[in-house]
């Protein structure tokens, strides 16, 4: 039976939950998922990539669940061949999914590591992060419904986890229970793809007489690449799937190595008036009130949150401002309101969504039941029926 990928993701998260290194029925079944039904789903969605964008006219796609034991993290890479001809080289878009079955992303990262005296060895924090600037700067992302900067793979099993963290440029994070629908799955990949094009595209503009963005300041020999602007973007900003305390980074893996093979094949349209939906809610202010919780907080933390579902908006519809979105914050009310925890009553009152599963979640909720959403009113009532009627169809 062909399953749909919204289908494939939940399933394999929730066999996440039951990861172990040996070949035990449910990790053969998260085996076929990963490297047969995810990637037929995939290679039936490329090939109007490869026929609109020139850089990717030789888009591959490879996956992995673990070469003799089983990985903690699988995964699913989606690269060019040219530009990406390994998991240690350029950039390239990847499927992953967190250790303990929380959630998965659609990431845009890069090769992590890199190939030296015939072994892979971790590329340091600094010079990921120093190429994550160079990518947001290039990119100018704005942020967006489902997109976080960070994300958290619940890595203690794995290093490899933690360094796919760190090489992150963007991700599409789905929480297990509440993947999208197979439209807005295959635009969020649509979307990653347009992002990776460019980033090609820019790689073959530096060479032509600049450094290379695997260039890094430390590397002998090589000048340093010119630092870039401070991203609109920036790894602390917008939404952040986790809080990284320094000591993080000297956290010992070892013990929880899942035996994955360290150097292993790992592998749009654009929206285009995303930028001046955000700028048409802002009305050129720094600091704009939340619509769903109230606060006063600088443009940097607030979204242009869809509404409607975008991937279920008409062209017109999603060039009307007026009704399309609302500026919410990126400290919680942006995740809450996209899941369907909360949502919006016929009177413009917060109310219960979807059942919270944890305490934690829940007093997340109760600070905004009873509040007045702001962006409630005569343009927009009929979009948060919409949600409200979504989020009530998939409780």
């Amino acid at each position: 039976m062909v399953l749909s990928m919204r289908a494939e993701l939940e399933e394999i998260l929730e066999l996440q939950k039951q990861w172990t290194d040996r070949n035990t029925e449910p990790m053969q079944r998260r085996g076929v998922l990963v490297r047969r039904e995810l990637t037929a789903w995939l290679n039936s969605a490329l090939p109007e990539a490869r026929s609109t964008h020139r850089v990717l006219t030789d888009l591959n796609v490879v996956a992995s669940d673990g070469s003799g034991r089983k990985a903690a993290i699988p995964w699913c890479r989606i690269h060019s061949l040219t530009h990406s001809p390994s998991a240690t080289e350029g950039w390239y878009l990847v499927y992953l999914f967190s250790a303990e079955g929380e959630r998965a992303y659609l990431s845009l990262n890069q090769g992590t590591n890199r190939r030296e005296n015939r072994r892979n060895r971790p590329r340091s924090p600094e010079e990921l992060e120093h190429r994550v600037d160079w990518a947001r700067q290039v990119l100018q992302i704005t942020g967006g419904p489902g997109l976080v900067a960070d994300i958290d793979l619940e890595t203690p099993r794995t290093p490899l986890g933690r360094q796919y963290e760190l090489g992150n440029v963007a991700a599409f994070r789905y929480l297990n229970g509440s993947v999208p629908d197979e439209s807005t799955l295959g635009d969020h990949l649509t979307e990653m793809l347009t992002w990776l094009a460019k980033l090609h595209e820019a790689e073959e503009a530096t060479r032509s007489g600049v450094h290379e963005p695997d260039s890094h300041p430390a590397d002998a020999g090589t000048p340093p690449m010119q630092t870039p602007d401070p991203s609109p973007w920036p790894r602390s900003g917008l939404h952040s799937d986790t809080a990284r305390a320094d000591d993080t980074l000297n956290r010992d893996y070892v013990s929880r190595w899942s035996g994955e093979e360290t150097d292993a094949q790992a592998p749009a349209t654009i929206r285009r008036e995303q930028r001046e939906l955000r700028r048409s809610l802002l009305k050129d202010r720094p600091t704009a009130p939340c619509a769903l919780c109230g606060e006063v907080l600088p443009a940097r933390l607030l979204i242009a949150g869809h509404i409607k579902p975008r991937s279920m908006c008409t062209e017109e519809e999603r060039m009307d401002f007026t009704s399309a979105a609302m500026l919410v914050c990126a400290l919680g009310c942006d995740a809450l309101f996209e899941c369907g925890y909360i949502v919006v009553d016929a009177n413009g009152q917060v109310c219960r969504g979807r059942a919270a599963e944890t305490k934690g979640l829940e007093r997340a909720v109760d600070r905004l039941i009873g509040r007045t959403c702001t962006a409630h009113d005569v343009s927009t009532v009929a979009n948060f029926e919409v949600h409200r009627c979504l989020v009530q169809r998939a409780s």
